[in-house]
């Protein structure tokens, strides 16, 4: 389940009429469609807070690893889909509610057929690409080393289409992420 995330020190209570930087990038959480429009889980959920805030967001674009780490420098303030963890609690104030669930999936071509359900030997040698410093990464080496598959494990900084696109052109074989009805 995942909470919404701020970096300490910023309450409503404290600063009701700030500015808030917003981490934003595209997601099945986050949308922009052909128009430019902000539309989205998020972005509603996140609509409804700077009301009752009172707050005016700045939204900065990025992957979620870049934007992950904005937040923990403090050049943004507000980020979804962040999974919270110790470390990052000393770091980050989560809300009480979650924002929702994610379900992890390895996102494979169609035409793979080296790669079979149900059978998580035929991953042995596989390039696995997951996002830079998400939970996602020892929960995929656990995984690995749970079935005793040799990986490769590539932590990458990318948007969803840059990973499709290294998965079409063959530089990873694998892609974990969270559902997206989109892949």
């Amino acid at each position: 389940l995942l909470p919404w995330c701020i970096t300490t020190g910023m309450t409503a209570a404290t600063q009701p009429t700030k500015r808030v930087r917003v981490g934003w990038c595209n997601s099945p959480f986050n949308e922009i469609d052909s128009l430019g429009r902000r539309s989205g889980y998020a972005y509603d959920y996140q609509r409804l807070i700077a009301a009752h805030a009172g707050w005016t967001y700045e939204y900065v674009e990025g992957t979620w690893s870049g934007l992950l780490d904005m937040l923990q420098r403090g050049e943004i303030d507000l980020l979804s889909d962040i999974t919270p963890s110790p470390e990052r609690a000393k770091k980050m104030l989560f809300s009480k509610y979650d924002m929702g669930r994610e379900d992890c999936y390895l996102i494979v071509k169609r035409d793979n057929a080296r790669i079979q359900e149900g059978k998580p030997e035929t991953l042995n040698g596989m390039r696995i690409a997951v996002n830079k410093n998400s939970l996602q990464i020892p929960l995929l080496q656990d995984w690995l080393a749970e079935h005793h598959i040799e990986a490769e494990i590539q932590e990458c900084s990318l948007d969803a289409q840059e990973y499709l696109n290294k998965l079409e052109s063959g530089q990873i074989d694998a892609w974990v992420t969270f559902y997206d009805e989109d892949h």
